[in-house]
């Protein structure tokens, strides 16, 4: 009896797990990868970005699924209204860097990843949306003693070469306690 028990039992598993059924527990649900799936597939059933299950499960090469692999699948937030000062969009196409689209429509790596909260301006995917800055927050800033131009790009979430452009610096070195300083974010 018992082992029949057993028997039944790992048919179910084993069924459950061929049939790719999730399980959710708290705000994310485990998916088991079932033959033929892709990641575009999965986050289709989801509703879910392809790039949150990348981010997820730390997944190196999105083409590179196997069936049997159990992925995190992160619930999807309700949308967001666009961030404040951020009324255009652009949708990722296949190929874009963030670097082409920020020269593409005049803005920075740096302004885009702050707009979209984007943890890694590398992960892009086609088909996500990013929100375009209007124009950047500039913050002023007075230098305190022992400051560099970098320590206060990071402060701000800047670059060194922003504030220096921004400033009409001509070498980062040249700031002083008490300077007030435009840093552009």
């Amino acid at each position: 009896m018992k082992r029949r028990l057993c028997t039944i039992v790992v048919l179910f598993a084993l069924f459950f797990a061929a049939a790719g059924v999730s399980a959710q527990t708290g705000s994310q649900v485990y998916h088991t990868v079932t033959r033929g799936q892709t990641l575009n597939s999965i986050a289709r059933l989801y509703n879910v970005p392809v790039q949150a299950i990348v981010q997820a499960n730390s997944i190196v090469n999105p083409n590179l699924i196997y069936a049997g692999r159990v992925l995190i699948i992160p619930l999807s937030p309700a949308p967001q209204p666009p961030p404040p000062g951020s009324q255009t969009i652009y949708v990722v196409q296949p190929g874009d860097r963030l670097s082409q689209i920020a020269a593409r429509v005049g803005s920075s790596v740096q302004a885009l990843v702050i707009a979209n909260n984007l943890p890694n301006a590398n992960l892009i995917y086609p088909g996500q949306v990013l929100y375009i800055p209007r124009e950047p927050v500039i913050y002023t800033h007075v230098v305190q003693p022992g400051q560099y131009v970098s320590q206060i790009a990071r402060m701000y979430g800047s670059t060194t070469q922003a504030i220096i452009a921004q400033n009409g610096l001509t070498h980062p070195n040249t700031i002083y306690p008490g300077q007030v300083l435009l840093v552009p974010v």
